[in-house]
């Protein structure tokens, strides 16, 4: 894997531990964000293994569907486990109504998606010919 590839899974795991961290702290809202990010950091590292580059962040998740999910080189779940924890993570982070209230159980839920998400992506580089260290 390239040097670039592997600091983003580096980043990746740092947020996916910070989101454990901060489930146990009691802060929905926060785990939310930081798996979000895992899962971001991730699928960014799954493209620039194959030398593939993001548009702005405003179209990245629909191009990341387009290579990865929409052509079955992942199961297209990881991709809709993606968008919902992007969705949520507007939430967690803009919502300031009663109703935006990130639940705990939500919570887990999104941290348990980005763990699968992650370890998809470790899977998927290894498979791609990369070697992806494991933290």
């Amino acid at each position: 894997m390239n040097a670039e590839a592997e600091a983003w899974m580096r980043k990746c795991r740092r947020s996916l531990e910070a989101a454990r961290v901060l489930r146990e702290f009691g802060s929905p809202s926060g785990t939310v964000d930081r798996a979000y990010f895992a899962m971001f950091d991730a699928a960014k590292a799954m493209g620039l293994a194959e030398g593939k580059q993001y548009p702005p962040c405003s179209k990245w998740l629909d191009t990341f569907g387009e290579i990865f999910a929409h052509t079955g080189r992942i199961e297209p779940g990881f991709f809709t486990h993606l968008r919902e924890a992007y969705r949520l993570r507007k939430i967690a982070v803009y919502g300031f109504r009663e109703e935006d209230r990130i639940s705990p159980a939500v919570a887990a839920e999104v941290l348990s998606k980005a763990s699968e998400f992650v370890s998809m992506a470790e899977s998927f580089i290894k498979g791609a010919g990369g070697e992806s260290e494991t933290q």
